[in-house]
């Protein structure tokens, strides 16, 4: 993960947003109703599930390619459309019918996937998933194809507050990691801390390593004890 981004991460975090959810995600709640995904080293993955015959699959966008792996035996192809990638993994582009699509469904437009933003986007999530396993290790990460953001929930300061970070979003354009309160987005009244419309937020630009964010959760965590 580096400072700086390239200019190309907008368009590649979109058009791999819309992978997830119109592709990906499809893919495995056909095959056993669920939705959530996971990071990998080089983009975005399914958990692995198993088929009606018991063979074991993973699918998922691995650089600029996607990719299906079943017991093993992996094939891939380049990205181009959400049409062509629906047709590579054997589904019907769309989201599930459980929430209103967050992207466009545009089966026939080109998809700006750009490798070296890939990158930059797989070592943000990989950043994220290390400070939650450092912050709360047991708790379950789910990477969300809806938002596109890796989270965890807790039971704090008598609700479920969530834990994540996001690659950028219509209330922040740069990657970031947030907090959202159970209830109230300020419990404490300190707006410097819970800065965000739904709680806290630091932006990819202030975070240095994984230790950084979970000194970040850390003091999310205090403050909703504390409240």
């Amino acid at each position: 993960m580096t400072l700086a981004l390239p200019d190309s991460f907008p368009s590649t975090r979109l058009a791999a947003h819309a992978v997830a959810e119109h592709v990906l995600c499809p893919v495995r709640y056909a095959a056993v109703r669920r939705v959530g995904l996971a990071p990998a080293p080089d983009g975005v993955v399914t958990p692995e599930f198993a088929l009606d015959s018991g063979a074991r699959r993973v699918v998922g966008l691995r650089g600029s390619d996607v990719v299906d792996s079943i017991d093993g035996e992996e094939r891939r192809t380049p990205v181009t459309t959400l049409r062509a990638a629906g047709q590579f993994l054997g589904v019907a582009p769309g989201a599930p019918p459980l929430w209103a699509a967050t992207t466009p469904l545009d089966l026939d437009a080109p998809l700006a996937l750009d490798v070296a933003s890939m990158s930059e986007l797989a070592a943000w999530f990989g950043t994220v998933a290390d400070a939650l396993t450092g912050f709360a290790l047991d708790a379950p990460q789910t990477l969300w194809p809806e938002h596109f953001d890796l989270a965890i929930n807790l039971s704090l300061g008598g609700g479920e507050a969530t834990f994540g970070g996001s690659p950028g979003d219509d209330d922040l354009s740069e990657p970031y990691a947030y907090v959202v309160p159970p209830a109230d987005p300020v419990p404490d009244g300190d707006n410097a801390f819970w800065n965000a419309r739904f709680g806290a937020a630091l932006p990819h630009s202030s975070v240095s390593s994984a230790e950084s964010l979970v000194a970040f959760f850390d003091e999310a965590r205090q403050r909703l004890t504390a409240s």
